[in-house]
């Protein structure tokens, strides 16, 4: 049965004869179109009748059962995973168990990253530190005040630019042999030197750009680190 709303097809159940329909419309959002699920409930015909319906904890006449406790659960306090349905309970454990993993396993990528990043700071300081640049302090808001300044503020390497998809924008990093971060790092043309402004320190690593702050995890930065050791000739062992 269409949907009585956009005329789609396509619906999930949320309970006998009760239905939400999925399919796609276009949205009017200002001067843009968006796409998104119809999502008006229907009837497309009366619950089944016979034996008495498994009802869900809510009220609602069930769907189905729960595959790991066997509760009778609606379309709204269930989904399918992995061709099985789950109730609302135990998907959010499952939810749960795998935000602990993801955590577990960003701390153990922080471990491997914080060590490469030793052997990094380890193998320049014993080549001497090569490529390193002077870099001035950089205020985006007041720009006189790099007339003022005498000597640069840090040496330092240019590790390159960073971009993040959800901001579509791009941060230049740097680093100090003290491992103080250093953001927004560029070459200003007007002035022939390199500015940037401090961005963290290694306990705390995020770069920041003029409109967004985003982090950068620490098996980015050694990467980063690793990259650049390779452009000057200096081997991490």
């Amino acid at each position: 049965m269409a949907c009585p709303a956009c005329g789609g097809t396509q619906y999930v159940a949320v309970a006998p004869g009760y239905v939400e329909c999925t399919s796609g419309v276009v949205h009017q959002h200002l001067r843009f179109e968006r796409p998104r699920p119809c999502g008006r409930r229907y009837h497309v015909g009366p619950p089944t009748s016979g034996s008495p319906a498994a009802v869900c904890g809510c009220g609602t006449f069930a769907i189905g059962l729960c595959g790991e406790c066997g509760a009778g659960v609606c379309g709204d306090h269930s989904v399918l995973r992995a061709g099985r349905r789950v109730c609302a309970y135990h998907e959010r454990e499952r939810e749960e168990a795998a935000f602990k993993q993801r955590l577990a396993d960003r701390e153990k990528a922080g471990t491997a990253g914080k060590a490469e990043m030793d052997r990094f700071f380890a193998a320049m300081r014993a080549a001497g530190n090569p490529g390193l640049i002077k870099v001035w302090a950089n205020d985006g808001v007041h720009l006189s005040h790099l007339k003022r300044l005498t000597k640069p503020m840090w040496d330092a390497w240019p590790l390159g630019y960073v971009s993040r998809e959800e901001s579509q924008d791009r941060t230049g990093l740097a680093v100090c042999p003290d491992r103080t971060w250093l953001a927004g790092a560029s070459p200003q043309k007007k002035m022939g030197r390199w500015t940037a402004v401090p961005a963290s320190n290694e306990d705390n690593l995020y770069s920041i750009s003029l409109f967004y702050d985003w982090s950068i995890t620490y098996t980015e930065a050694a990467e980063l680190l690793n990259r650049y050791a390779r452009s000057v000739g200096v081997r991490i062992a």
